[in-house]
């Protein structure tokens, strides 16, 4: 799919408050879910890739990409079942309705009363997009008491015509072996705990209008500029680590837990027709916290990974099991 075409399809997502705050983050919840939470267990991927920490001010450089796989429950919805306060009259999949990462198919539409007229949409179609990459750039660094310090930051940057992103991110690793001085006498065994913290924030440009909605209203475009989406997420993970480090290779495990909270800002002028008047619009229609398809925000995550040395160049490979599994892959320069 082309960035052009993805960008249209996030453009018609301010339709979803045609019937007010409540549908519209049962609606926002639903249908963009999978990358939020995709893009949640991406950012806490990569942080490490051996449990040993630097020495004394040595240091690394890492590239990595991830990439979250979204399981097929989380392809598609019913929309029936959110107990919507439209109607909804079945598509071609019934009242079935894809997520973001679902296929490119229409949902059903959904319709309200709005004076004398009625306003309806057909839910949005599917990216096909079931896989949420997510490059990382980071660097770390030893301190004292075998304590390793790391951060990783992107600066806002434009995404073409679609809106930004800006990223940062810290993590601090720590050596326990140091603490255990009959499991210290393995050389080549290291084990520590760490915990590191990535906040990302997107601005998308949105363009909702009354035509949208198949509404016959007198309009002044100028009321609907300046309309955006803003999603902040947070993520947060705590592991324990393990890894073999011998001079050319690294086999490394971790086991922990990982947190991820979105919120999600619908900013600007959106058209919430009424029984009283098609042409109402309303501000700033919804902030609302995107949380786990079962309310919670914290899961249990494990991995293990693999990275072969090359002198000061190290090229590491991880996979971590989770409620979204993904793989990272990534290059580093490394000074102990």
């Amino acid at each position: 799919m082309s960035g052009n075409v993805l960008n249209a399809q996030i453009d018609e997502l301010g339709v979803l408050v045609a019937g007010g705050k409540e549908d519209g983050t049962k609606l926002f919840e639903a249908y963009l879910k999978p990358w939020t939470i995709g893009f949640g267990h991406d950012l806490n991927a990569g942080w490490y890739h051996t449990a040993k920490p630097h020495k004394l001010w040595g240091f690394d450089i890492n590239i990595s990409a991830s990439a979250a796989f979204v399981p097929a429950a989380d392809k598609k919805f019913n929309a029936q079942l959110l107990d919507l306060n439209g109607t909804l009259t079945a598509g071609s999949n019934g009242m079935m309705s894809s997520t973001v990462a679902g296929k490119d198919v229409e949902g059903p539409t959904l319709s309200y009363s709005a004076g004398g007229q009625t306003a309806s949409y057909s839910l949005p179609k599917g990216t096909n997009i079931s896989v949420v990459p997510s490059p990382m750039f980071q660097a770390g660094i030893g301190l004292i008491k075998n304590t390793e310090l790391a951060v990783r930051f992107i600066p806002t940057v434009p995404l073409g015509s679609a809106g930004k992103l800006g990223m940062w991110g810290i993590a601090v690793k720590h050596d326990v072996m140091q603490w255990l001085p009959i499991v210290d006498r393995v050389p080549f065994l290291h084990i520590s705990v760490m915990g590191g913290y990535t906040k990302l924030n997107s601005k998308i440009d949105m363009e909702v209008t009354p035509e949208d909605l198949d509404l016959l209203v007198t309009y002044d475009p100028a009321t609907y500029e300046n309309q955006s989406l803003e999603l902040g997420i947070q993520s947060f993970t705590f592991n324990a680590l393990a890894s073999i480090d011998i001079p050319v290779l690294t086999v490394f495990v971790g086991a922990g837990i990982s947190n991820t909270k979105t919120n999600l800002d619908l900013l600007g002028n959106y058209p919430t027709p009424t029984l009283a008047n098609a042409g109402a619009f309303t501000k700033d229609p919804l902030s609302i916290s995107i949380k786990g398809k079962d309310g919670k925000t914290t899961k249990p995550r494990l991995s293990a990974g693999l990275k072969i040395k090359m002198g000061p160049v190290h090229l590491f490979g991880e996979y971590t099991y989770a409620n979204y599994s993904l793989v990272t892959a990534g290059l580093a320069v490394s000074i102990r």
